[in-house]
């Protein structure tokens, strides 16, 4: 009876470990999630730092590099890549409704079969330095940087 409780006990912290390794990968991007929603939904970024994603980019493949120098637990590892594509996707909708952002502060009048945009005064539109962003193509050839410069420090 004894050795029914051991296994009992065994799979117990078997099926805790698991827990505590997938509370560890994805807890990082849970929090992503309502943000991710609500800029959607107000299709607004105002507010959001693209610079922090990019700060987390730079340190998930660092640690990427690091783990295929000197391997670590492999949840590590699998948060890192989690965090990589979370940020990606809050990236990718920040820079689309930036970019939708500035296509609609243009004002259309249509005459004849011609139609003319003119921008609306810059007066009366808001600029927010930290959160503007050109597109995610910017962010992606930071990584590609990276990538290199990782590349270059193992050789």
């Amino acid at each position: 009876m004894e050795q029914g409780s051991e296994e009992n006990m065994e799979s117990s912290w078997t099926l805790l470990s698991w827990l505590a390794s997938g509370v560890l990968v994805f807890g990082g991007a849970v929090p992503y999630v309502p943000q991710y929603q609500e800029i959607q939904r107000t299709n607004n970024a105002e507010g959001f730092s693209t610079r922090v994603c990019l700060v987390l980019l730079v340190a998930n493949i660092l640690r990427i590099f690091f783990w295929i120098g000197k391997q670590f637990e492999l949840p590590l590892l699998l948060q890192s890549v989690v965090m990589i594509l979370t940020m990606l996707a809050m990236l990718h909708l920040c820079c689309s409704i930036q970019s939708s952002n500035r296509v609609s502060t243009k004002q259309h009048h249509i005459t004849g079969n011609h139609i003319k945009q003119h921008p609306v005064p810059s007066s009366s539109v808001k600029h927010n330095r930290t959160s503007q962003c050109n597109t995610i193509h910017t962010y992606l050839s930071v990584v590609k940087v990276s990538n290199i410069f990782g590349d270059h420090i193992k050789t």
